[in-house]
């Protein structure tokens, strides 16, 4: 058994707290949040397969917890869908 402290991003220890593996310290106490940009070329980005990528990594974050889309994303996604 270790010890230690690690300030990490919740998706990466979201499982092994649920499991016991790790316990938060400072409940409640949240890293200042940064966000995440998608870059793309000009000339591919409205590429259907520049658009599937995009779709697919999207749903993906938005399953992940401790990410959060904002509000123009989640609308883009609902009409893609």
């Amino acid at each position: 058994m270790g010890l230690g402290f690690t300030i990490s991003p919740l998706f990466f220890v979201a499982n092994q707290i649920a499991e016991g593996k790790l316990v938060e310290v400072l409940p409640g106490i949240r890293p200042h949040i940064a966000p995440l940009f998608l870059v793309t070329n000009e000339q591919v980005r409205d590429s259907l397969k520049a658009q599937a990528v995009q779709n697919v990594l999207f749903a993906h974050l938005s399953t992940v917890p401790g990410i959060h889309l904002s509000p123009d994303v989640e609308q883009k996604r609902k009409q893609v869908a």
